[in-house]
């Protein structure tokens, strides 16, 4: 548009010099009036670039916050991996551990089982020679001793195993099976102490992890909102420089902020006749500057004139949008969710996708991970050829 006016300018200084004299004063007029356009429009690109020039560092500083972000919830992310090894690690041992317990008092229960048998033969010998000492008759003592003999071959085998048992002793006070209860009584000691120390390690990892994914949950929260916010500049932005340069310099060049603060000014039962083409695009604009200077109650007011004005405009549904995004960056995610719905109500909305994505947003902010999921699921399947899908499948992946 510059070289525009500065060809038209150069056209009228050419007419000064050499149409007739006696339109040289209309002409020089023209030329003063040319020069004064010039001058404005040279102010208003220089204010346009100038806001870029902003947009473009606020973009750099949210661009490197998000980057500090995601290195330490990596290193967050790595330290729970690692403490979720230790914890498995740590059960397989007392598994291992439990199951060799079992297998120890199992062998040592069957070890002394023998040992009472013994106990019991000893007391049937010492019944029978008492019935040999003490009998008379032949016959008596003829069928005890078939019995006797083997009952000593059998309790002689037994003691040969009671006797190998004490030898493994190192008390030379004990009797074999005080020896054995003594042995059995320290070992069980042990891994009761080993139990409970494994348990107290499960438990402290077990808090670490919890105070981990605590942790990790604030940093990807901490992630959705500085992402959120270079989302909506970034949108914002480009809707701006995607408007031709005259529209984008329009309400500055006509006096085009004034007439916006009548309309806006009007009172809510009062209709006017619908706006022309150009001015709804002037004033859309001047809207969205006003959500993306922070003065959301303006901007919800200025998009809701637009939507009242002309429902059928191309900008209808992207003012409906911005309204949902306003409410959104005033953490109203209740209010943004009803509001972002209220985008689909428009036949073919470019945005429909956007909000579809932003009200699984509002839920994950709200801390409603279910609800996220789910929502960010409809957006995968409702529109799986939006740019938003990319990002849409990493958030699913972290929730």
């Amino acid at each position: 548009m510059n070289r525009g006016l500065i060809l038209t300018g150069f056209l009228a200084i050419s007419l000064g010099f050499f149409g007739c004299g006696s339109n040289a004063p209309d002409a020089n007029e023209e030329l003063v009036k040319v020069k004064a356009d010039l001058i404005r429009a040279r102010e208003t690109a220089d204010s346009a670039n100038q806001q870029a020039v902003d947009l473009k560092k606020q973009l750099d500083q949210y661009s490197t916050e998000m980057k500090g972000l995601r290195d330490t919830y990596d290193e967050d992310h790595k330290t729970m991996e690692d403490l979720y090894k230790l914890q498995a690690e740590t059960k397989a041992n007392y598994l291992s551990l439990k199951d060799n317990t079992t297998t120890k008092i199992d062998a040592l229960e069957a070890k002394l089982g023998q040992s009472e048998q013994v106990t019991s033969f000893q007391a049937q010998l010492d019944s029978i020679r008492a019935l040999i000492d003490s009998a008379t008759a032949e016959q008596q003592i003829g069928a005890l001793k078939n019995d006797l003999a083997q009952n000593i071959a059998h309790i002689t085998m037994l003691k040969g195993k009671v006797d190998s048992l004490a030898n493994l002793t190192k008390s030379a006070d004990a009797s074999p099976t005080d020896s054995l209860m003594g042995a059995f009584a320290d070992f069980e000691m042990r891994a009761h102490d080993n139990l409970i120390q494994l348990t107290d390690d499960i438990k402290t990892i077990q808090q670490h992890i919890r105070t981990q994914d605590s942790a990790t949950y604030d940093i990807l929260s901490q992630l959705v909102l500085l992402e959120n916010k270079i989302l909506s500049l970034t949108n914002s932005f480009n809707e701006i420089m995607n408007m031709s340069p005259v529209q984008a310099q329009a309400p500055a060049s006509s006096g085009g902020s004034q007439m916006y603060q009548s309309n806006y000014a009007q009172s809510p039962g009062t209709t006017r006749s619908q706006m022309t083409e150009e001015e709804y695009k002037n004033q859309y604009i001047d809207a969205l500057s006003s959500y993306q200077n922070g003065n959301y109650n303006d901007a919800v007011r200025m998009f809701n004139a637009l939507i009242n004005s002309n429902r059928n405009n191309d900008l209808a549904d992207n003012a409906q949008y911005w309204i949902a995004e306003s409410f959104y960056s005033e953490d109203n995610y209740q209010r943004a969710i009803v509001e972002f719905q209220k985008v689909f109500d428009f036949s073919n909305s470019n945005k429909a996708d956007a909000a579809q994505f932003k009200i699984g947003y509002c839920y994950l902010n709200m801390g409603n991970a279910s609800m996220a999921r789910s929502e960010f699921q409809k957006f995968l399947n409702v529109y799986p050829k939006s740019d938003l899908v990319q990002k849409a499948t990493q958030i699913l992946a972290k929730l």
